[in-house]
Parts: C-alpha cells; sequence; structure tokens
C-alpha cells in the first residue's frame, strides 16, 4: 500500500496539485454472530487521473485478480470526487478478516501486521477488545526522503480511516469521530497512531439455556405445588367420607 500511495503522492506534488488526491476507506461491520463484512475502498481524485491518463488507475487495480482468487468481490467505484477499487468480502470472524490480504496494506507500511484481537469469555457474553498500533513514523518503514514527502503532502487533504461497526455501543474506544455504534479513525500515515476499542457481546445461546432451565424449575414447582394441594385436598374428601 505505502509504494502505491507514495507514488500518487509524489506525482501529484510534482504538478502542485493541492486538492484532495488519495482515497483509502476500510470499513468493517461486526455481526452478532461474530461475522465480519469489510468493505474498502481504494481511489484517486479524478483529477488527478485526467492528468496522469491510466497509470494511476492501472496501480489501483494490478492485483484485481489475486484478490478475486482470495474471495473479494472487487468492483470499480466512482464518486463526485474520487475513482478507484471497491474491495469487499465477508469473514466467519474478525480474527479471520485480520489475517486476510484485507490488511495486507497496514502490514507492508510498517512491516507486521498492526492489528490485535482479546476476547475475554464469559458465561454470559464475551469482550471483545480489538487494538490497532500504527508506528509508521517510528518502525523504519519510509526512509527521511518518504516521510518528507509525506509531510509535504499534508497540505493536500488525503482521506485515509478505518471505521468498526459495531453490534451494540463500545465501551472504550479512542476514536476521532463516532456515530452511533460506528467508529472511525483519521489515520495520518506520517505519525504513530493507536486505534483502541472494548464492546461486550451477549451469548445468547447461554442466557437462552438459563432462561429456558428457569422456566422448567418455575413449571416444576407450579407442578409440585398443585399436585400437594390436590393430594391434600382428596385426603380431606375422603375422610369427610368416613366420618358419614
Amino acid at each position: 500500500m505505502k509504494k502505491k500511495i507514495l507514488s500518487m503522492l509524489l506525482f501529484a506534488l510534482a504538478i502542485f496539485l493541492l486538492t484532495g488526491c488519495v482515497q483509502v476507506r476500510t470499513e468493517i461491520t461486526i455481526g452478532k454472530d461474530g461475522s465480519i463484512e469489510s468493505v474498502q475502498n481504494l481511489g484517486v481524485s479524478k483529477k488527478l487521473v485526467e492528468l496522469s491518463g491510466e497509470n494511476q488507475m492501472d496501480s489501483l487495480m494490478d492485483d484485481k485478480e489475486e484478490y478475486e482468487k482470495e474471495g473479494f468481490k472487487v468492483e470499480e467505484y466512482e464518486n463526485d470526487d474520487f475513482v478507484g477499487m471497491k474491495l469487499s468480502k465477508k469473514f466467519d470472524s474478525i480474527k479471520e478478516f485480520l489475517d486476510s490480504r484485507a490488511v495486507d496494506g497496514f502490514s507492508e507500511d510498517i512491516g507486521n501486521n498492526p492489528f490485535t484481537v482479546e476476547v475475554d469469555e464469559g458465561f454470559f457474553g464475551d469482550i471483545i477488545k480489538i487494538k490497532g498500533d500504527f508506528p509508521f513514523k517510528s518502525s523504519g518503514a519510509m526512509d527521511s526522503d518518504e516521510l518528507m514527502a509525506m509531510q509535504l503532502f499534508k497540505l493536500t487533504d488525503t482521506d485515509i480511516s478505518f471505521t468498526i461497526n459495531t453490534p451494540v455501543k463500545a465501551d472504550k474506544h479512542n476514536a476521532t469521530d463516532v456515530k452511533g455504534k460506528s467508529y472511525s479513525w483519521e489515520l495520518d500515515i506520517t505519525k504513530d497512531q493507536t486505534m483502541e476499542l472494548e464492546f461486550k457481546t451477549l451469548n445468547i445461546g447461554n442466557i437462552m439455556l438459563i432462561v429456558g432451565a428457569g422456566i422448567v424449575v418455575i413449571l416444576l414447582v407450579a407442578f409440585l405445588l398443585f399436585r400437594k394441594k390436590k393430594s391434600k385436598h382428596e385426603d380431606q374428601s375422603h375422610e369427610t367420607i368416613i366420618e358419614e
């Protein structure tokens, strides 16, 4: 990801294009069952494409076949300002997503997978802790010339973000933007950053098991009380008949 983004940034600097040039958006939605729906937009400014011809688009689409082989749906996308590639795929778990090609770009930038996931399992529910360490500056992934180019490019309006949509509201987070149960981080690859998110999920199966067991116990107690009351009533009736 870094090399592709850097080439686009340097080109933009060379032509003094001081408008938004690059868009890298990653958004995942965590389902109640723990599954993940991932959508990534990788795009460049339409103005940049017009000035550079097809080279920048070709660079974005170079890995299309590789993504498709790994089960990603690859589409071209376009909005008012950007044109590029849209990647989407569903994963069984967040760990499967974080081990996938979807985060390869981040891994390339800093030398290792920046994400970790901890799951504290409980009978009634789990606590999910997601953390992302992005030591873009201190990792040494960029040399001094690349860092200088990135610093200069901060004059432009880049759009590099990571969004997590959770099934419940988070208990802890350091997101830069929050909308309901949607948590977003704006990433600046010229400095070190950290993502943190923690939320709880309910174990519906175990809760239903307890509720079901409680209902059975209540019904059993009610049945035994009814039998006892009925037996007592029958004994009293039997005694009355004998006295007569």
